[in-house]
C-alpha cells in the first residue's frame, strides 16, 4: 500500500515538473523565434495548431523521461517503505522502514556477507562506516569500501580507523552520519526541487 501511495505522489510530482519544464522550453523557443522572425521556427510558432501539438509532444517526452529517470540507478531513491542512496558502480546503500541500519547487499560487493552500518559517509568512490548489525556478527568495527574496485579495508578499532582516515584526508569517525542524515543530504536540495 505504501508503494502505491508513493507512486501516486511521484506521478503528481512528475506532472508538476512536466508542466513547468514544458512551459520553460516553449517560452525559450518563442524567445529564440522572436530573435529570428523569418526563420522556420518563427513560422511554426505562429501557428496555434502547431504550437499546441509541440507543447503536447514536449510534455509527453518530459513526462516519460522523468518517469524512466525515477526508476534508473541514479534516480531511484526507494519506493514505499524502502529508501536508497546510489553511490556509483552499481552500488547503493539501502534501508527498509527507516530503521537505523543502512546496508549494502552482498551481490553488490562480491563478499560473503551484507554490510550493515548505522553510521557512514560517502566520499567520492568510497563508503566509510562502522560495522553494526542486529543480524550479523562482525570481527572488525569500521570499514572503508572502494566502489570502483570493490575492495574493502577493515579496522579493528576506532583509533586505527581515525589514523588511516587522517593520513588519507578522509572523514573521521566523528563525521559519520546516520542513514537518514545521509539520505537527506543526498536527495534534498537541487535533486528534490528539480527531479522526481
Amino acid at each position: 500500500m505504501e508503494a502505491l501511495i508513493h507512486l501516486f505522489i511521484e506521478i503528481i510530482k512528475i506532472t508538476i515538473f512536466t508542466i513547468v519544464y514544458s512551459f520553460i522550453i516553449v517560452k525559450l523557443l518563442e524567445v529564440i523565434s522572436k530573435k529570428k522572425p523569418r526563420s522556420r521556427l518563427s513560422f511554426y510558432l505562429n501557428n496555434k495548431i502547431i504550437i499546441r501539438a509541440l507543447r503536447a509532444l514536449i510534455s509527453i517526452v518530459i513526462f516519460i523521461g522523468l518517469f524512466i529517470w525515477m526508476f534508473s540507478f541514479w534516480g531511484n531513491h526507494g519506493f514505499g517503505d524502502s529508501a536508497r542512496i546510489p553511490v556509483g558502480n552499481k552500488i547503493a546503500v539501502e534501508n527498509i522502514n527507516w530503521t537505523e541500519y543502512g546496508y549494502i547487499k552482498k551481490e553488490q560487493i562480491s563478499n560473503a556477507v551484507n554490510i550493515e552500518t548505522t553510521r557512514f559517509k560517502i566520499t567520492g568512490n568510497k563508503i566509510l562506516g562502522n560495522f553494526d548489525s542486529d543480524f550479523y556478527t562482525y570481527q572488525n568495527k569500521y570499514f572503508i569500501f572502494n566502489t570502483e574496485n570493490k575492495s574493502m579495508l577493515e579496522f579493528k578499532t576506532v583509533k586505527e580507523f581515525d589514523l588511516y582516515t587522517e593520513k588519507n584526508n578522509l572523514p573521521s569517525s566523528d563525521e559519520l552520519l546516520s542513514f537518514r542524515a545521509n539520505y537527506e543530504s543526498y536527495w534534498h536540495g537541487w535533486r528534490f526541487w528539480l527531479l522526481p
